[in-house]
């Protein structure tokens, strides 16, 4: 009996599948369609939420590199204004250097012309001093012979009486 019913079972199921059987074909075909569709919107909806997810992402990134860019821009901006103020100071002390230094060199011509003519004086009095020592050894000898003189004057005076 089972047998029998199985065979009952199978004949109808090829009844009901000459009757229906492109009906059927038709609706597996469309239900396939349709879940084939289905997972395709479901594709189209999880590429569409990454694209929207990584554009969020690439708006981040850019913001974040703007930000950094415009902070690294600020940043350079402050140093050349840190090196010009720098450089206009450094200017300002060599301008203060270069005129002591003109100053320096003006006092040095000044005292090289002092230390010349101190140099031409000495020399000079020198000169002076050795004319004078000169003169003093012949008013010597100068005078030992007047000395000599006025003696034989005094002992030819002595004589006579």
């Amino acid at each position: 009996m089972t047998e029998l019913k199985q065979v009952n079972g199978v004949r109808q199921v090829a009844g009901v599948w000459r009757e229906f059987g492109s009906l059927i074909n038709t609706t597996l075909i469309i239900f396939g369609a349709l879940a084939m569709i289905w997972k395709g919107g479901g594709y189209a909806e999880k590429i569409q939420t990454d694209i929207r997810a990584n554009a969020a992402e690439i708006s981040r990134v850019e913001r974040d590199q703007t930000a950094r860019w415009t902070s690294h821009d600020e940043l350079h901006k402050n140093r050349l204004a840190d090196v010009k103020a720098n450089d206009a100071r450094y200017d300002e002390r060599l301008k203060s250097v270069e005129s002591d230094v003109r100053k320096l060199a003006a006092s040095n011509d000044n005292l090289s012309y002092r230390i010349a003519t101190n140099e031409q004086a000495t020399l000079n009095a020198s000169q002076a001093i050795k004319e004078f020592q000169g003169t003093l050894v012949q008013l010597g000898g100068d005078m030992r012979v007047v000395k000599e003189i006025l003696q034989r004057i005094e002992a030819g005076q002595k004589r006579v009486p």
